[in-house]
């Protein structure tokens, strides 16, 4: 689809939608009708009597600390504890949690598509749907992914070392990455392998250029994988270890640029990214603080505070520029199976 610059979406006060589940008895229970959910203003009183919300966050610690005292300055009365985790290490840390009863977060926020879609379905998490969040009827559809969740992207765009390469040769699109005048070691990728998102993201555009046979072309150009991943293959990059990285993470380079490295980037024609994704616990320990930092975190105010920093962010209100194509992830190649499928053939 295309992306259109800044959505606009009605304000978080209006009624939302039916359905959000029944508190039980000891929890304070938000004013709400038979036909909408909770008002904000109802459930912020209720999440005030909560007091506060542990969020699991898989941005930056800085990153995840200003949206937090965002939240807390439109929502007084209301804490955020922000437990900083890589979006590996929050799946296996939430789920030895929940299956050990020991205290686990409300909110979670990550990248893999597999755990949110896993948890939904084992009855551990809940989508935004299932949880009655206020504003969430008014949100881009576009912007929510099959299971429920609103997303967002960290675009992957293509880098170049400026001391070895010509802006004017750099790929435009992903497809060039392919073109023979890359071949032999002059590409960094991140190891597909590490993580879903790098199969999965590639597998959706690679229909653009003809599927498998586009991801066997790209293979076939005996591209350097890093198994650290995008960041330390950007400083690879930097020092002149190969000529591109395929794909690559905005603030690293523009870190690296502040430090004087001879790096750029171009974005793609068609630009996918890593997820961010946005759940709540099913069974949360402050549900009415959980959903209240639920309809925060997707308001334009939110996501603003949240991408300040990330030049590359790729959401319902930040568009990539005219003329780009924004492709989500496909949700068919992020089957385990298919991921091994992939993998397979970029791995070759």
């Amino acid at each position: 689809m295309k992306l259109k610059p800044l959505f606009a979406i009605g304000a978080l006060s209006a009624l939302a939608l039916a359905g959000c589940s029944t508190p039980v008895e000891s929890e304070p229970e938000p004013t709400q009708t038979a036909e909408a959910g909770p008002t904000l203003d109802s459930l912020y009183a209720a999440a005030k009597e909560e007091g506060s919300l542990t969020w699991y966050c898989h941005d930056p610690e800085v990153i995840c600390n200003a949206v937090a005292d965002g939240f807390e300055a439109e929502y007084p009365g209301v804490s955020v504890d922000v437990v900083r985790l890589a979006s590996s290490e929050m799946a296996a840390r939430f789920i030895a949690e929940k299956e050990s009863n020991a205290p686990t977060a409300d909110f979670l926020q990550g990248s893999s598509v597999v755990f949110f879609k896993q948890g939904l379905e084992d009855g551990l998490l809940t989508n935004y749907t299932e949880a009655g969040i206020p504003g969430f009827d008014q949100f881009p559809k576009e912007w929510v992914n099959p299971d429920g969740f609103p997303v967002a992207l960290t675009a992957w765009v293509i880098a170049y070392n400026t001391d070895l390469v010509e802006k004017a040769d750099v790929p435009a699109s992903y497809e060039g990455l392919a073109d023979p005048r890359w071949a032999g070691g002059k590409i960094l990728m991140p190891d597909p392998t590490v993580s879903s998102a790098y199969p999965s993201g590639l597998a959706t555009v690679a229909e653009r250029f003809g599927g498998d046979k586009w991801l066997q072309a790209l293979a076939d150009q005996d591209p350097v994988y890093v198994t650290a991943g995008m960041i330390p293959a950007s400083a690879s990059l930097a020092a002149g270890e190969a000529e591109l990285q395929g794909i690559a993470n905005v603030p690293a380079l523009v870190d690296l640029q502040s430090k004087g490295a001879p790096v750029d980037y171009v974005i793609p024609k068609q630009v996918t990214g890593s997820y961010y994704i946005w759940g709540l616990n099913a069974e949360a320990a402050h549900p009415n603080a959980a959903r209240l930092f639920a309809a925060y975190i997707i308001t334009e105010d939110a996501n603003k505070i949240q991408f300040a920093t990330n030049p590359g962010g790729v959401t319902a209100f930040l568009s990539p520029g005219d003329g780009v194509e924004v492709v989500l992830p496909d949700s068919k190649f992020e089957s385990q199976s298919e991921i091994d499928r992939i993998n397979a053939i970029l791995v070759s």
